[in-house]
């Protein structure tokens, strides 16, 4: 067993392929695997998986229908053999010694998560996300760290910036589920709520590119909120079968969720779904009572008073 299998979903990234793979092959840390899961890729993505592949002894490669960033996360996760997972989306990148940090946290703590500082890319440039990075060490209690991150102004709760013990996660069976977006907002406050140890690295490594023309997170689609609206009621399904710290962390969460999905609603008013999805959220306005801040009170107030689509529109002017 190696310490680490880096899980890298591939969809149509031939532009950015090779920078991905080539710097976890760069690192001074050497024991990890790289499994490349070809989710139905129609370039040349598939082709550039199938040479790595052959080159390098530590590449797997696995091609699939287009299941989605989901199953192909997860079949990675099930082809996995090393005893952390570190994920990578193929449009992004690691720096040097990133591997080497985390191994000496590893050594150091034996957490079950990770969770680590990055850096933002725009171009040619790369941005340190937290720059005052607060977090302590070690955090045992996972209420705590979820609500921590869930403070954090510059912490994207993302399966990239989560590494995760693999023993741990297969005894809570913690897999992505599929067929919706924002995945990682449904996983990651599992992942984090069901933890009885967590490590912080400051230390960033992870290069996540902001702007690149079709990807998913850029991509303006109804189903991202109507998905949202799901991933706040799983968790709240979630939250309900946990001590009552941990049921209001994960409340706590699902209160930002909400507020993300009222602040959108605007952006979608013109669409012939615009209608249900205000509905299905002032149905749900209730869990921002859950807020850590008096900012969420005020938006249920007003929410109550008005609806969410009036004060969506009044937030945006």
């Amino acid at each position: 067993m190696c310490k680490f299998s880096v899980i890298i979903p591939v969809y149509n990234v031939e532009k950015y392929l090779n920078e991905c793979v080539d710097s976890v092959l760069a690192q001074s840390y050497k024991d990890f695997e790289i499994i490349l899961i070809d989710d139905g890729s129609t370039d040349l993505s598939g082709d550039i998986c199938d040479q790595y592949e052959r080159e390098f002894n530590c590449v797997k490669v696995v091609h699939q229908n287009n299941y989605g960033l989901s199953e192909a996360r997860n079949t990675g996760i099930r082809t996995a053999q090393g005893k952390y997972l570190v994920f990578l989306d193929s449009d992004d990148y690691f720096k040097e010694d990133g591997l080497g940090t985390l191994s000496q946290i590893i050594e150091k703590n034996n957490p079950e998560v990770i969770i680590n500082n990055y850096y933002c890319v725009t171009e040619n440039t790369e941005t340190l996300c937290s720059k005052n990075w607060k977090f302590p060490e070690i955090i045992n209690a996972s209420e705590r760290a979820l609500i921590e991150c869930s403070d954090a102004r510059n912490i994207i709760l993302t399966a990239w910036c989560v590494v995760v013990r693999q023993d741990y996660l297969m005894n809570h069976n913690l897999m992505f589920y599929p067929g919706i977006k924002h995945e990682d907002e449904l996983w990651t406050p599992q992942i984090i709520i069901n933890s009885n140890k967590i490590a912080f690295n400051e230390k960033a490594f992870y290069c996540y590119r902001m702007e690149r023309p079709g990807s998913i997170v850029k991509e303006p689609d109804i189903k991202k909120l109507f998905d949202k609206i799901f991933i706040v009621d799983k968790l709240t399904e979630f939250a309900e079968q946990k001590d009552r710290k941990k049921c209001r962390a994960v409340k706590q969460r699902c209160a930002k969720l909400i507020t993300g999905v009222i602040r959108s609603l605007v952006e979608y008013s013109d669409t012939k779904s615009y209608k249900m999805l205000m509905d299905e959220t002032q149905k749900r306005i209730g869990i921002l009572c859950y807020g850590q801040s008096i900012k969420y009170i005020i938006l249920y107030l007003l929410c109550s008073l008005t609806d969410v689509g009036s004060v969506s529109k009044i937030w945006n002017k």
